[in-house]
């Protein structure tokens, strides 16, 4: 499962991401900042006038997901992308 925030900050999409993949209400999830600074992360990767998106990517763990968050706003859950990419 991914998502792309377009409109919302990464912090919202992570956990929006994630309830959707665990089918529970955002709210029951354990806050995000219990294992990272929401506003930091949302910062890592935004424009600002003086420069461009950074480029990378962090990894966390959290609701018991590995969470990838790319700097294109792509979050990813990477225990599903083991799952996708082994071999048939």
């Amino acid at each position: 499962m991914s998502s792309t925030a377009t409109h919302q900050p990464l912090s919202q999409a992570i956990v929006e991401t994630i309830a959707e993949n665990e089918d529970v209400d955002p709210l029951a999830l354990d806050p995000l900042y219990e294992v990272i600074n929401p506003d930091a992360l949302d910062s890592l990767f935004t424009e600002t006038n003086r420069s461009p998106r950074s480029d990378g990517k962090i990894t966390f763990e959290y609701a018991g997901h590995t969470v990838v968050v790319n700097s294109d706003g792509t979050v990813r859950l990477a225990d599903e992308l083991t799952s996708v990419e082994e071999p048939l």
